[in-house]
């Protein structure tokens, strides 16, 4: 339950619609409280990104424009900056981690260009994905994978349109991506024989493995694993699934991997 508050005379239902009112993030408001700002500085202080600045004896209106202009993330910029307090020590930091060799899930490509080509990505994106957003690489990756993929020259708008084609779980695919292999190992190297590889018969029809079944009717088999304790036993799972497949309208050439989250 939130309690409310008085600033300047005014009431306000919470810490959190007083910060609203004033523009300011609950979030930032906060740290500026924990940090021993008074309320009123807390509230007016100008939020850090719109700080202006000068740097290399020119004024910047903010720090967002001098990171535009210099072409840095900008949330790369606010870290350092945060980390040593100055403005061009912290640009020098953000211009040597972007010329830093790209690692994704531990492999290294010596530029934007052949990391894209590994992952079926447009060179162009990726390049400006990475100068746009903070974080893992590998997060960033993988945003731009749900997103589709070109893949031997054809594109496919999902990663699961993609396993469909080539006959390939996605779950073994996103290991095989995060263990270091390049999209094209990961779709086409054949599967070891595993305990899956038991043989199972299926609307009269035997296939070799559970894993064979699953790919032959479109269906995630960890999604089946991974739900089949609720049943009596794996077929009764995977039952289940082609059937929630057939009934939420999935096209026979998707791949069920989830159930939708408008549908829960």
């Amino acid at each position: 339950m939130y309690k409310p508050v008085t600033y300047n005379g005014v009431e306000y239902g919470s810490m959190k619609e007083l910060a609203k009112s004033y523009g300011i993030r609950y979030e930032t408001f906060l740290s500026r409280l924990r940090a021993g700002m008074d309320m009123e500085d807390a509230l007016m202080e100008p939020s850090c990104r719109n700080k202006k600045v000068t740097c290399r004896g020119r004024e910047y209106p903010s720090i967002t424009a001098l990171a535009a202009e210099e072409n840095v993330p900008i949330r790369l910029l606010l870290k350092f900056y945060a980390d040593c307090g100055d403005i061009e020590e912290a640009l020098e930091k953000s211009h040597e981690r972007k010329r830093e060799t790209i690692v994704i899930w531990g492999k290294e490509y010596k530029d934007h260009a052949a990391a894209a080509l590994a992952f079926g990505l447009s060179p162009d994106i990726l390049r400006r994905r990475f100068r746009t957003e903070a974080g893992p690489p590998e997060e960033i990756v993988e945003k731009l994978l749900d997103q589709g993929v070109e893949f031997e020259g054809k594109p496919y708008g999902t990663l699961s349109e993609l396993c469909m084609a080539y006959n390939i779980q996605p779950f073994t695919l996103h290991c095989r991506l995060r263990s270091g292999w390049t999209l094209s190992d990961a779709v086409t190297v054949p599967i070891n024989r595993t305990s899956s590889g038991i043989s199972t018969t299926y609307d009269g029809v035997e296939y070799r493995s559970r894993i064979e079944l699953c790919r032959s009717y479109g269906v995630s088999y960890h999604w089946v694993n991974k739900n089949r304790r609720k049943f009596e036993n794996w077929l009764d799972a995977f039952t289940f699934a082609v059937r929630l497949k057939k009934e939420i309208g999935f096209r026979d050439d998707e791949m069920f991997t989830s159930v939708p989250g408008c549908i829960m």
